[in-house]
């Protein structure tokens, strides 16, 4: 991208030096033409079908899941809200808007793809963005004797999204969510995980199996903000040989009662193969035409009476019910239909029949979408957009237990509160299973005329409150709703914020703000990172294993010291326990992808001591580093915990030492080297120096790569191995020392970033460094000066490009080896560091 439309994305997000940061890194793990900083992309997203005061700051469009993680990764590191959607059709309930203001708009809309298909199985995975339509296009191509999925919105809506807001379908597919298995998921960290068996490759039911051994963890990510589903299954029904749809009027209240009543002990005894629903008059006449502008004052609402013609018209009453019933044979569909007309002759019902149908019937797509347009003058176009055509809708969804006079009383109060602020309701009673009733609320008018947007929303506030008054609450929320969970008690509540702290800890996709860092960092270098590098099952399950030795190891000290040495560990890492997300992907994955040249899988014994030793050796760097600094207290749990990572590391590297090499004196010299190293006694005189003194102190973690680059590739592999693990380690110390600078200054830690100074530069770092140690903080003044001095000095530049130099370097010498998907790992993070222009205090795209 010219420079020219970075400086107008930069003047689009104003000041935020955050916010600047972020867009830099969006577009290096994204198509810069996928990050949308302004025009008519983001500026469709700020629409919906009422008002509401949020708008987000840019819009997103990954395209795959990987692309997700890395997305959620940048907002992470600089704590920027995220609001992901899937096709943005949630109309009625808020559209595209994000619950906050300020938030990035994530759209999952590209990731299209049907990712399985199975006939004989009868199953569908998909990605968010597949549409109702484009599933149905798909089967019918194949001639799929299966039904796809239907709902009475858009074609062009979300399968996935549907489905996780608990979507109402039709025919079999009434309960959507029970109709899906095996998500994937991307947390707010950036990590995947799976609900059932779906993340094991090897799991011959991956697809089938919704509910494996163990607690069940798909309904958390259902109406929730805890993660991103990326994948999903949907369990696909065999299409019924033979359907049909039954009408019956209702005239009144008293027919309303009874019609419940009777379908109730239908639905509970022999629901199979039945779906019903009962509609009010006005949904009855929105759904068939508009709002009449000739005869009637737009200004208020159509009272009952002006209904009288028109409903008559359409063979109506003051309700009206419809029954879809399907099945596989002539002599079943009888049956159903007999049961029906059974169940609703007693009460002096009468249904109307439609002819059976047989086959696939074509999906009833936009049926609904009339009813939207009610207030609009003019004819539904061909296209129909409710954000862009200022549709006013809001819909409410109460449950109700199916029990006839409870249910027509509520709807009576609804409909007059409705009616006296001058909006028609639009009722629609879905019965599911017999025991309740899903209420669906629309309220509908054009945005135009004005102040309808402030009645309509002081409308739906005053139906909320009388509905939770009287204790029925919604099954699905919108933003005008709130984010809180209507019904819940205070441990109930306090769950759902545990389970929201626990997978998303910074509140990057909640709906409340995010949580700051432990302290303000005073520079543009903190939020600065690697690229994010994709990792493969493979290499997931190594770091899988490897994380659990490390925790099995603080788990064998004896009583009482096993549980704090674990609860120690846990503290050094990342909320969700992996220790070993602490250390970049290269600084290990070579055991999986080495691993087979040096002959370590076919001798898995080998290869668990090399897993060991290597993993004991990062722990071990970790413990001492902070026992050194003085950020880790020389407990007795700590000093235990590192004598038995030494001694687990010792062992396994003689016995990996005589397998590949038989030579133990390997191993006394690079502990021999670590150990001088590690507590240093006097500051490096330059930056030639300082890495060179970092090498020794990463000794230890070059010896089983020493061994596996030997075992790979003789001498040359091992020297090769070595020089890659090398020059990544001191990028990886470069990149600490410049994201540190705050705490470094604190601490008078003269890092890279001093020894890049000049005299006037290291000055005013000492000068900041004693006052912070008189005061316990740095001056202001001082540190502003420290900044500017930094920014003229150009160090950050620098040290920058020493870094990608670094790893530019090691991914070549990997790929000289043939050694390609270490090469793409370190290329994947040479493409996170960016070039720093600290002079101008911005980021060079």
């Amino acid at each position: 991208m010219e420079m020219k439309g970075v400086e107008t994305d930069i003047r689009e997000i104003g000041g935020d030096t955050r916010l600047r940061s972020a867009v830099a890194a969006w577009k290096d793990a994204l198509d810069p033409e996928r990050v949308h900083v302004a025009g008519e992309r983001l500026e469709q997203a700020q629409r919906a079908t009422f008002a509401f005061g949020s708008r987000s700051v840019l819009l997103l469009e990954p395209e795959n899941r990987d692309e997700v993680a890395a997305c959620l990764r940048i907002a992470g590191r600089y704590r920027i809200p995220v609001h992901p959607i899937s096709g943005g059709r949630n109309w009625g309930y808020g559209s595209r808007l994000p619950p906050r203001d300020g938030a990035v708009l994530l759209s999952l809309a590209r990731m299209k793809r049907i990712l399985a298909f199975s006939e004989e199985l009868a199953y569908a995975t998909i990605e968010p963005g597949v549409t109702f339509r484009q599933l149905a296009a798909y089967m019918r191509e194949r001639g799929s004797s299966l039904l796809p999925p239907m709902t009475g919105t858009d074609g062009e809506a979300s399968i996935v999204g549907n489905v996780l807001q608990r979507g109402i379908g039709k025919g079999p597919y009434e309960d959507m969510a029970a109709h899906s298995c095996g998500y994937e998921i991307v947390l707010a960290s950036g990590e995947v995980v799976y609900t059932g068996i779906a993340g094991d490759p090897d799991a011959a039911a991956a697809a089938l199996q919704a509910e494996p051994a163990g607690p069940s963890l798909q309904g958390l990510f259902q109406q929730s903000r805890l993660g991103i589903v990326t994948r999903m299954t949907i369990r696909l029904e065999p299409a019924p040989e033979w359907r049909q749809r039954l009408m019956f009027p209702l005239h009144g209240d008293t027919d309303l009662e009874g019609a419940i009543e009777a379908l109730r002990g239908l639905l509970l005894r022999s629901g199979k193969g039945m779906q019903a629903e009962v509609i009010n008059d006005y949904r009855l006449l929105m759904m068939s035409g508009s709002f009449p502008f000739e005869t009637s004052d737009p200004r208020h609402s159509l009272s009952r009476s002006d209904l009288t013609d028109a409903i008559a018209a359409l063979g109506g009453g003051r309700w009206f019910g419809c029954a879809t019933l399907w099945a596989d044979s002539e002599e079943e569909l009888a049956c159903c239909r007999s049961r029906l007309e059974g169940a609703l002759g007693p009460i002096g019902v009468t249904a109307l029949e439609e002819a059976p149908g047989r086959g696939i019937e074509a999906p009833p797509f936009q049926e609904s979408m009339r009813s939207v347009y009610w207030r609009k003058p003019g004819a539904v176009p061909d296209d129909p957009d409710p954000d862009r055509d200022r549709c006013g809708v809001i819909w409410l969804a109460p449950v109700l237990p199916m029990l006839g006079r409870e249910t027509a009383a509520v709807m009576e109060r609804v409909e007059r509160l409705m009616l006296d602020r001058g909006f028609e309701p639009s009722v629609s009673l879905r019965m599911l299973g017999g025991r309740s009733i899903h209420a669906i609320i629309g309220l509908f008018y054009d945005r135009d005329e004005p102040e309808t947007d402030e009645r309509a929303a002081s409308c739906h506030a005053a139906v909320r409150e009388l509905l939770d008054r009287n204790g029925y609450y919604p099954y699905r929320l919108g933003l005008l709703d709130g984010p809180s969970i209507p019904g819940s008690n205070e441990g109930t509540a306090a769950l759902h914020d545990a389970c929201q702290r626990f997978a998303d800890p910074h509140g990057i996709l909640s709906t409340s703000d995010p949580m700051p860092d432990d302290h303000p960092e005073p520079s543009l270098y903190a939020g600065l990172d690697f690229g994010v590098v994709s990792e493969g099952t493979g290499i997931g399950r190594l770091r899988q294993e490897m994380n659990a030795s490390l925790l099995h190891t603080a788990a064998s000290l004896p009583e009482p010291l096993d549980g704090q040495a674990v609860e120690l560990l846990l503290g050094l890492g990342p909320t969700d326990g992996d220790i070993m997300r602490l250390y970049y992907v290269p600084m290990w994955s070579f055991l999986h992808h080495l691993g087979p040249d040096a002959g370590l899988q076919s001798a898995s014994e080998l290869q668990s001591y090399a897993q060991e030793a290597h993993g004991m050796a990062l722990l071990l760097h970790l413990l001492d580093d902070h026992l050194c600094d003085g950020q880790l207290p020389a407990t007795m749990t700590l000093l235990q915990l590192r004598t038995e990572a030494w001694q687990r590391f010792r062992s396994s590297s003689l016995i990996l030492t005589e397998q590949v090499r038989g030579d133990a004196g390997i191993f006394d010299e690079l502990a021999g080297l670590y150990l001088a190293s590690v507590e240093r006694t006097e500051d490096a005189a330059d930056l030639e120096a300082y890495e060179q003194r970092f090498r020794r102190q990463m000794s230890t973690w070059t010896l089983v790569p020493r061994l596996i680059g030997y075992a790979a590739g003789g001498q040359a592999g091992a020297e090769a191995l070595i020089g890659i693990l090398e020059e990544f380690g001191i990028a990886w110390r470069l990149l600490d020392d410049i994201r540190d600078l705050y705490d470094d200054v604190c601490k008078g830690e003269r890092t890279s970033v001093w020894l890049e100074l000049d005299g006037e530069g290291r000055r005013c770092w000492d000068a900041c460094h004693a006052s912070f140690k008189a005061t316990g903080a740095c001056d202001a003044v001082l540190l502003e000066r420290l900044n500017v001095v930094i920014g003229n000095s150009e160090c950050m530049y620098r040290l920058l490009i020493r870094i990608g130099q670094k790893l530019q370097a090691a991914s070549e010498s990997a790929a000289l080896q043939d050694w390609p998907h270490i090469a793409h790992e370190l290329e994947q993070c040479r493409k996170g560091i960016p070039i720093f222009s600290v002079r101008e205090g911005e980021l060079d795209l």
